[in-house]
């Protein structure tokens, strides 16, 4: 079956939308207004359909939008500025779908497989906890184990944020400069956190905290609460944050402290560095 194109993944969008109403400003001598609502209606670019309006629009909707900046920018001589590499081509008519975003191929082999090999079926996201916190709760389990945190990867300019959604806790500022952000990052990278539940440590300790606790701690970090998760906490800088997505893998005969320290190994391996928010 032909895949059509039906939009580019929002990072994508967002710099399209930014790049053509700097250059309808610069060809036609005009202001446009600072609110993206009054933007379309003083002549500028149609709005994209990102952030609230990509989760609240069906794959129709998103064809038609991205149809009407196409005309748009031929209109005004600036096709040029509309260019979408593979990369950043996520929506796809005829295929599988989660969430309106195109599943299979979405991500990079490298996750593909870490999905593949443990059999990641499901994932919670922020913007899923906040909407509906008890439907998240009881989607988790209460066992030991491995989580991911994984998002289809986009370049990270303009996407970083000086001050995140993260939690204070402990009176600990979660921010850092957007410079520090932009040098964790790791270029063509999916996987941007790999955390642990539970475990036994080389001196004895054992962990006896679950995937459920862990992971809706981290939600809740995300979502500015006062919680003992600031590891990972440099994900919550991100425009895109919300919608990042949380896999997780039960441990049942595996220790999850010495196979979170493999798959970083085996990531940094591959990329030359650790996930862009482990930190330790």
């Amino acid at each position: 079956m032909k895949q059509d194109l039906i939009c580019p993944s929002p990072g994508r969008w967002h710099e399209i939308y930014k790049d053509l109403c700097a250059a309808y400003e610069q060809k036609t001598g005009k202001k446009l207004p600072a609110h993206v609502a009054d933007i379309w209606k003083a002549g500028g670019p149609p709005t994209p359909v990102i952030l609230n309006g990509c989760v609240f629009s069906d794959d129709e909707d998103k064809r038609r939008q991205w149809r009407e900046i196409l005309r748009w920018a031929e209109k005004y001589g600036l096709l040029d500025l509309t260019r979408v590499e593979s990369r950043d081509q996520y929506f796809f008519c005829g295929c599988s779908q989660s969430d309106g975003m195109y599943i299979e191929n979405e991500y990079c082999d490298y996750t593909d497989n870490i999905i593949n090999k443990y059999r990641l079926l499901d994932y919670v996201t922020l913007r899923q906890y906040k909407s509906n916190p008890k439907d998240v709760n009881s989607k988790l389990t209460d066992s030991k184990g491995i989580y991911f945190v994984i998002y289809p990867y986009m370049r990270p300019e303009g996407l970083f944020l000086p001050t995140g959604s993260g939690g204070y806790f402990q009176g600990k500022n979660p921010n850092v400069p957007i410079e520090d952000l932009r040098v964790k990052w790791v270029e063509d990278a999916d996987i941007l956190y790999i955390g642990k539940a539970g475990g036994a440590y080389i001196n004895g300790k054992v962990s006896t905290a679950t995937l459920k606790k862990r992971i809706i701690a981290l939600l809740r970090f995300g979502n500015s609460k006062k919680v003992g998760h600031r590891g990972g906490r440099y994900l919550w800088q991100h425009k895109f944050s919300e919608d990042f997505r949380v896999y997780w893998l039960p441990c049942k005969d595996e220790n999850p402290v010495y196979l979170e320290k493999e798959l970083i190994a085996d990531f940094e391996k591959l990329y030359g560095k650790k996930p862009f928010a482990n930190l330790a």
